[in-house]
Formats: structure tokens, C-alpha cells, sequence
């Protein structure tokens, strides 16, 4: 039987109340706690990349301890480059470093964790190669775009790049039909590695056109084409309907639907998981009306977000 008080701690070997077998101060068997931080082990990262490493750690107070931390080389990753991280879910014992390198710098520098409770110590330390790996250019598909004459506004589209430094990228923008789309008409803005390329067919014209965006580094490149139809729709028929409600027809659908567009209304689609998918490429505009292309998208249910209205669908096969 244990029991024990302030300052000392008892050993009976019968009921309480007997006289103890041993009696010793708590400190005796309760040392105090060194601070403790985990291995980590050394990590490699391609150039202009970056890398976040967990750790845990522990002390007799760890709110009180005191983390200090070095690279080795300091050209390589800058002290300011260096930062500690909590990240959602992580435990009170736990901490993530997140290292940055500096652009276009490659090598090996040793990183030194140390934390301080006032009195002692712990230390743990590896290494992060970055390797000198050359990230060629690339840009991601754009799906083609249906534009109604009838109601000609800009579509923007959306597409990313990627390339060793994405500053420096040029980019160049093609198109087959100067007269539906001269290169004035199509104007390009983001950064890094999103893009979006804003579309303003001439009025009055229809047709189609190849539109080819291209990204070079002065070494390697990388393009993207997609086809841009600009057409005459000569009915609506069941889509010209006024609601002060934003709506969606037809409903099942095996091909497209159609959605009140009053002006201001933001339009966005989600799947049955509540992933959001992409629709500005498959979007149309005619009279008050949006018209989006659903015809390659798999049967099920999908939710079409209006601004704060949300309207399930279904579609067909």
C-alpha cells in the first residue's frame, strides 16, 4: 500500500494506518523531466521547392521551453527561411519545421533543433540535400469553350504552370481566327502557378478558333491548345423563363442545364462529395440565362450553388 503527503511519499506493506516499511521524499522518486525532442531523419528536396518536417518533443513544462534553431549553411537556407509551424490536429507535443531554400540555390546544409528549459537541454540534428534538379515548364489543359453570339460576354478561363522560376516564364498566346478573336481580345493575369485567360469574342462575328497558349523559360517550353466556338442560337424555347429566384432546367438532365443569371450571381457546381468542379469551360451565356455543359459528367447527384441558394440535380446517362 502507497500513500503519501507534501513531502514524502509511504510504502505499507499492511493496511494504512500500520507503521510504514519505507518512507522517502517525492523528489526521490519523481525526477524532474528533461526536456526530450525527437530524431529526424536527413531529407532531400528538389531546388525552389520547400519541405515541412514533424517532430515531437517533451519536458516538464514544455510550454516553457525555448526552441533555437541554425542551418549550417546559411546561403543555402536563409535563418529567416526557417519556421516553426503548428498544424491543424497536432498534439500539445508536437511541432512541424518548414523549410524553405533560397531560389536557384542547390547543396547540403545541417539543421540543429535545440530546446532550453532553463537548466537543461536536448539537441537533434540532420541534414536537407537540395538537389540541382531542373523543373522543366508545363501548363495544364483548357477545356473548349461555347460562346452564344446573341449575348456575347467574357469568359474566363482557368489554368496553371508550373517551371523552375515561374517569374521569369513568358508567355505567349496564339489564335487561328484574328477576325473572331484578334490577340487583343484574349488577356492573360494571375501569378505563380495560377492563371486565368479572359476570352472577348468581336461582336457580330461567329465561327471558331484554336486558341494556343504557349510557356517558355528561354530553354524549354510547354503549350496548351483548346477551341473557342462562338454560334447563333436562334431559340431558347423552355430556358426563357423569368424567376426572381435563380432556378435549374431541365432537371434530370443528360446534357445541359440551364440556370437564371440575374445580374451579380456567382455559379458554382459541386459533386455528391462536395468537391467543386470546374465549369467556366463549359459555360454559355444566352439572354438572361446561363447554359452549362454537363453532358461529360458522370450520372448521379450534383448541387448547383447560386450565390446562398443550393439546388440539387441529377444527371443522367
Amino acid at each position: 500500500m502507497i500513500s503519501f503527503n507534501d513531502d514524502y511519499i509511504y510504502i505499507f506493506s499492511g493496511p494504512l494506518g500500520q507503521k510504514p516499511i519505507y518512507r522517502a521524499k517525492k523528489n526521490y522518486f519523481i525526477p524532474k523531466l528533461k526536456p526530450y525532442i525527437s530524431n529526424i531523419n536527413d531529407v532531400s528536396i528538389n531546388k525552389n521547392s520547400y519541405i515541412d518536417i514533424k517532430f515531437s518533443f517533451d519536458a516538464e513544462e514544455p510550454k516553457a521551453l525555448k526552441f533555437l534553431i541554425s542551418s549550417s549553411d546559411t546561403n543555402l537556407i536563409y535563418k529567416e527561411n526557417i519556421k516553426l509551424i503548428n498544424k491543424y490536429g497536432d498534439g500539445e507535443l508536437e511541432k512541424w519545421i518548414s523549410l524553405t531554400p533560397a531560389k536557384g540555390q542547390y547543396g547540403t546544409s545541417e539543421i540543429t533543433i535545440l530546446i532550453k528549459d532553463g537548466t537543461d537541454s536536448a539537441i537533434s540534428k540532420f541534414k536537407v540535400t537540395v538537389l540541382n534538379t531542373r523543373i522543366k515548364p508545363s501548363i495544364s489543359k483548357i477545356n473548349d469553350v461555347i460562346i452564344d453570339s446573341a449575348d456575347i460576354k467574357p469568359v474566363t478561363v482557368d489554368f496553371q504552370v508550373n517551371g523552375e522560376v515561374l517569374d521569369s516564364l513568358r508567355l505567349l498566346i496564339k489564335t487561328s481566327n484574328p477576325e473572331l478573336l484578334p490577340l487583343d481580345s484574349l488577356r492573360a493575369s494571375g501569378a505563380n502557378e495560377n492563371r486565368k485567360l479572359t476570352i472577348s469574342p468581336t461582336k457580330g462575328k461567329i465561327g471558331e478558333c484554336i486558341v494556343t497558349i504557349l510557356f517558355t523559360d528561354g530553354m524549354d517550353s510547354s503549350e496548351t491548345s483548346f477551341n473557342v466556338k462562338v454560334e447563333q442560337v436562334s431559340s431558347v424555347n423552355d430556358e426563357q423563363v423569368t424567376c426572381s429566384k435563380p432556378f435549374v432546367i431541365p432537371n434530370p438532365s443528360s446534357e445541359f442545364i440551364s440556370i437564371s443569371n440575374p445580374e451579380g450571381f456567382k455559379i458554382e457546381l459541386y459533386n455528391s462529395l462536395g468537391k467543386r468542379i470546374n465549369i467556366n469551360s463549359s459555360i454559355r451565356y444566352i439572354a438572361t440565362l446561363v447554359r452549362v455543359d454537363v453532358s461529360n459528367l458522370p450520372a448521379g447527384v450534383y448541387f448547383v450553388k447560386i450565390n446562398n441558394h443550393i439546388q440539387k440535380f441529377v444527371v443522367l446517362k
